[in-house]
């Protein structure tokens, strides 16, 4: 019986540390989902924020893809944004797109925005259809 106590604690404790490693994997992604609603669209409407985050759901992991390398401008200007109202607003609009994303998906808002409307011959917009402007964003699909 004693080794099925053993058992038991060490499943016990294993469960523990894999909840807690999930938590701080979820608090991790709405972070830098926050993050980046802030920096790129704190000014703009809350239509604009949510489509802001939906565009990083809808390419994967939200830490992976806010850190890539030259995919948003301020990583490499801004560490951390203010705690201030707009802060908290958009880490709720984070925890929001990131627990619901099912329920913002659209056939307008894909994997790409923009804050331009025209952009000189070459650049990457010309590779994909715009489809909706949403606040001060212009979205992009394939």
């Amino acid at each position: 019986m004693k080794w099925i106590d053993k058992l038991f604690k060490m499943t016990l404790i294993f469960l523990l540390l894999f909840w807690g490693y999930k938590a701080n994997e979820h608090n991790k992604n709405i972070k830098a989902l926050a993050y980046n609603i802030y920096f790129e669209a704190r000014n703009s409407s809350i239509e604009d924020q949510i489509a802001t985050a939906v565009v990083v759901m809808n390419r994967g992991d939200p830490y992976i893809e806010v850190y890539k390398p030259y995919q948003f401008s301020w990583t490499a200007d801004y560490k951390s944004p203010a705690d201030n109202k707009e802060y908290r607003k958009a880490l709720r609009v984070a925890s929001m797109v990131y627990y619901h994303h099912d329920l913002f998906k659209s056939k307008d808002i894909c994997k790409h925005y923009t804050v331009l409307k025209d952009y000189p011959k070459g650049h990457w917009t010309h590779k994909f259809k715009r489809r909706t402007k949403i606040g001060k964003h212009y979205y992009y699909c394939n």
